[in-house]
């Protein structure tokens, strides 16, 4: 597996999302909670600024645990096979939003 240099991870909680990188450049997300009626599709609104390609970065969108995403992008492709099996087939990031440095994600709550 090649390292690519950079990693943007993307925490789901009730925390504020902004993470301040070496180079200057921080990942946004929303610092409100996002609502949700179950079967509704969410956008799970994220970013980096100043605008930064994230094509080559590893995007990891997670709960509870790091080692079992929500979605994983990396190498140039999502890795669907260490994805939550809760999240499987129903996650996906925008590739022309990589090229943007937006990490939006959108995301269907499990059923209840």
């Amino acid at each position: 597996m090649r390292f690519l240099g950079r990693t943007c991870l993307i925490v789901l909680s009730w925390l504020p999302a902004v993470s301040t990188q070496r180079d200057g450049s921080s990942v946004i997300g929303s610092d409100q909670p996002l609502i949700a009626s179950p079967g509704e599709d969410v956008i799970l609104p994220c970013h980096i600024t100043p605008r930064l390609s994230a094509v080559d970065m590893e995007v990891r969108w997670y709960r509870e645990s790091f080692k079992i995403p929500v979605h994983l992008y990396e190498d140039r492709r999502d890795q669907t096979d260490v994805q939550d099996s809760d999240y499987r087939g129903r996650t996906a990031l925008s590739r022309l939003g990589l090229q943007e440095g937006i990490l939006s994600e959108p995301e269907k709550p499990p059923s209840l």
